[in-house]
């Protein structure tokens, strides 16, 4: 039975295996290094701190320097790293808190902008946060100036979570200009490469890593991993992956915290065409997405966030929020993306601090749902999904 998924791995199988089986010498790994970085300074116009082997990984590094670096007291230097953290999104991030030894208090959540809710994160600063993290989830650009100016009078660092990046921006630019440090995914489910990665974009005033030399080992199994993932991913297939329990396929899965790594050379290839092609992906995405949002406007089984004026949104994945519990038509890629807030996922707990009550994350988790916007959506797909979200076609399977 055809099956569509969430997301996909956005780079054509062609561009996989012409970029795995090019030559791996050692003047290419300095020109697949400096052609990467050159690319990432010319979408986001800030220095490239560090291309790393996962989103995670840069997130940690990134963490690793504010500990390291001018704001942190030097009162606190001797006391666990406090992080404020979403209360609703990827296990990831209080993932890295664990790896770095810091702890974590988590804020709530604005289920309007998919942002923080402002009184929640007020409170966590009062208690002392050392540094900040806020997501654009979903490539929905969270609105930071205000947020920005908050950590600069406080001293408190701010990192900018742009793993699910996808090409959101704001009418002068990408985002990714607010925070001290910028993190990046190239994870096979966040629109960019999809092949594994990290990148850290660093700030003036904060400590910079020596360049690491991109890794070239296991480079066939990287490339026939990714080729299964991007044939997998096909909604003719799909199905037959997603029916294997011990796969966890669109699961929310925690990963031991590892010591950070340097990027592949397959996804370093890979990245200046996949920066060069964001725009167009994300505009092809978008038309998709508004669809949905169209359908769902004047009546339906959601409602979706708002945009921002003078925002652009990247739109990984079209979120909406359930006006009420109900099933949802998974076979066409309808899932709840994060079904767990911080305060149940127990991997973490040991390094999570009490703080403010977390209601509005709660709800999102057994709520909000996301929509597939990706290449492989049919025309027919769309049109069972808008009527889905009008209300008159229930969920088939």
């Amino acid at each position: 039975m055809r099956r569509v998924p969430p997301t996909v791995l956005p780079t054509p199988l062609l561009a996989l295996w012409r970029a795995g089986l090019a030559p791996s010498d050692a003047r290419d790994v300095i020109a697949v290094r400096e052609s990467a970085e050159a690319a990432l300074q010319r979408a986001f116009d800030r220095p490239v701190a560090a291309l790393l082997d996962s989103g995670t990984s840069a997130l940690t590094l990134a963490l690793q320097h504010a500990a390291a670096g001018p704001r942190v007291r030097s009162d606190r230097r001797s006391a666990p790293l406090l992080v404020a953290v979403p209360a609703y999104g990827c296990i990831d991030v209080p993932t890295a808190v664990l790896g770095v030894g810091a702890q974590a208090m988590a804020y709530d959540m604005d289920p309007e902008t998919l942002g923080p809710a402002r009184a929640s994160l007020q409170e966590v600063l009062h208690h002392g946060a050392d540094v900040v993290i806020i997501s654009h989830l979903f490539g929905h650009p969270v609105a930071l100036d205000e947020w920005r100016e908050e950590c600069d009078r406080r001293g408190v660092v701010l990192i900018e979570d742009a793993a699910q990046w996808a090409g959101a921006g704001w009418a002068h630019g990408p985002v990714g200009a607010h925070g001290h440090f910028v993190v990046f995914s190239l994870g096979r489910g966040k629109g960019l490469v999809g092949t594994g990665g990290g990148v850290l974009l660093g700030g003036e005033g904060f400590p910079s890593a020596a360049p690491m030399a991109l890794n070239g080992a296991g480079r066939v199994g990287a490339l026939l991993r990714a080729s299964a993932a991007s044939l997998l991913g096909r909604p003719s297939v799909y199905g037959l992956p997603a029916s294997i329990p011990a796969l966890r396929l669109g699961e929310m899965v925690f990963h031991a915290p590892q010591p950070p790594r340097a990027l592949s050379m397959l996804s370093g290839r890979l990245l200046p065409e996949a920066l060069a092609r964001a725009e167009a992906d994300r505009t092809a995405r978008l038309a998709v997405a508004n669809r949905y949002r169209a359908a769902a406007r004047d009546r339906g089984v959601a409602t979706a966030p708002i945009v921002l004026d003078g925002s652009k949104p990247g739109v990984l994945r079209q979120p909406f929020l359930l006006t009420s519990r109900q099933p949802v038509p998974v076979h066409l890629g309808v899932v709840f993306p994060y079904p767990r807030p911080l305060s149940s996922q127990v991997e973490v707990a040991p390094i999570v601090r009490s703080g403010p009550a977390t209601p509005c994350a709660e709800h999102m988790a057994s709520h909000l749902v996301t929509l597939p916007v990706h290449a492989h959506v049919r025309e027919r797909d769309i049109v069972e999904l808008c009527d889905w979200l009008t209300g008159s076609a229930p969920p088939s399977s």
